[in-house]
């Protein structure tokens, strides 16, 4: 298993959780017609897959998804750094090649890209 993956890994639980607890209620409706949905981050020495399905659970594994919704490019360096810290990571926007392949991806990569530094 990558870095990559293993840091998402210690993220997904809390990711979790709060998708969960988004997912219920009136703003739960708007939120599900964003899932499922996949991310696929990698270096030029690692690549992982984040993956929310329609009712929310979290999952990651090593590789990237050629379905994926977004994709992640950058120094692996600095995408630990914004996983880990988020907006304290210090990186810039510039750090990293983002490519938005769906409609769908580019709503949520432009609502959560602060949450992970992005």
């Amino acid at each position: 298993m990558g870095e990559l993956t293993e840091t998402l890994r210690q993220i997904a639980p809390n990711l979790s959780t709060e998708i969960g607890g988004r997912l219920r209620g009136s703003m739960g409706a708007i939120l599900r017609g964003y899932l499922p949905q996949s991310w696929s981050i990698e270096s030029p020495s690692d690549a992982t897959t984040l993956s929310v399905s329609a009712d929310g659970t979290v999952t990651v594994r090593d590789g990237v998804d050629p379905a994926a919704d977004v994709v992640i490019r950058g120094a692996q360096a600095s995408l630990l750094a914004a996983l880990r810290r988020g907006r304290d990571a210090g990186v810039r926007r510039t750090d990293f090649e983002v490519e938005l392949r769906t409609r769908k991806g580019r709503t949520a990569f432009e609502f959560l890209r602060g949450r992970f530094g992005l």
